[in-house]
This record gives C-alpha cells, sequence and structure tokens, in this order.
C-alpha cells in the first residue's frame, strides 16, 4: 500500500495534468488519498486533507462515480482516527452531496455503517443498533459489505443480533 501510494505521490508531482486530464487527476488524488489512509498511522491524516483538499479544490467539477469512494475513504479515515464527530459531519456532506445521484451501493452501505457505529460510541443510543441492521439487511437487497459489518459486530462486542 505505501508503495503504490508512493507512486501516486510521483504521478501527482509530474506536470501533465492540465486541463485535458482533469478527470484522471481526480481518480489519482483520490486513491492516493485513500492509500494514504489505509497505509495508517500518521498518514491517516495526510489522506484525510488530501481527499478534503480534493472535495474543495474540484466542488465545481461533476465528481460522479467517485464521489462516494471519496466519502467512505473520508469516513474510513475519520473513524480509524475515533474522531465521530468528524464521521458525523461528513454523513451529513455526504448526504447532502448524493442527493438525487446514483452511488454504489456497497460503498453507500459502508458509509452508513460507520456512521451507525460512529454515533453508537458516541452516544449509545439503541437507534444506531436498529439502523445498523437494517443497513445489514440492505445487504441482502442490494448486496454490499455484509461480512464486514458482522466482524463490527462482534469486534466490539455490540449488543445486536444480525
Amino acid at each position: 500500500i505505501k508503495e503504490l501510494a508512493a507512486q501516486c505521490n510521483e504521478l501527482l508531482e509530474l506536470n501533465i495534468w492540465d486541463k485535458n486530464y482533469k478527470n484522471d487527476l481526480v481518480s489519482v488524488r483520490m486513491l492516493y488519498g485513500a492509500l494514504l489512509i489505509l497505509s495508517g498511522g500518521e498518514n491517516i491524516k495526510r489522506g484525510i486533507a488530501e481527499l478534503e483538499s480534493l472535495l474543495i479544490t474540484f466542488q465545481q467539477v461533476n465528481l460522479s462515480g467517485t464521489t462516494d469512494s471519496i466519502f467512505l475513504s473520508l469516513m474510513i479515515g475519520y473513524y480509524s482516527l475515533k474522531n465521530y464527530d468528524k464521521c458525523t459531519e461528513t454523513f451529513r456532506r455526504y448526504e447532502k452531496i448524493i442527493k438525487g445521484k446514483p452511488v454504489y451501493h456497497a460503498n453507500d452501505i459502508s458509509i452508513h455503517t460507520y456512521y451507525y457505529l460512529s454515533r453508537w460510541f458516541l452516544t449509545e443510543s439503541n437507534q444506531y443498533l436498529v439502523k445498523l441492521k437494517s443497513n445489514y439487511e440492505r445487504t441482502n437487497e442490494v448486496g454490499g459489505p455484509k461480512k464486514a459489518i458482522e466482524e463490527f459486530v462482534r469486534y466490539f462486542n455490540l449488543p445486536i443480533k444480525l
């Protein structure tokens, strides 16, 4: 992962990203930010900064097809840092941006999963466990990260039956 992130960084430093390759630049920056987050440690903060910058820099560009991937990576990053308030804020931004737009269902389910988990850790309100279970049941209809949700429940010993 670290080697791939380094290769992305090398690509980003090249002076090839004129107006003809804007979509490619967005894709490489998104991949770079996600890889930094997945590589862990201090790189999580760097990856989050890269993705937040990407959203701001290209807010006038149609990011459809990548929006949910960017927000999923941000949710993973903030969740990894146990910054559950930022998970909530990021989820709300995601909901606002994707309204009426198509999303990849597995990413959407994952984003909701991180949101419900972060809200449960902040509030310990059972409503978020109920929502998590409902989100889990969505995987039966549209596919998605069923096993990941099961692992979260098992790892954190959540009082919920899936």
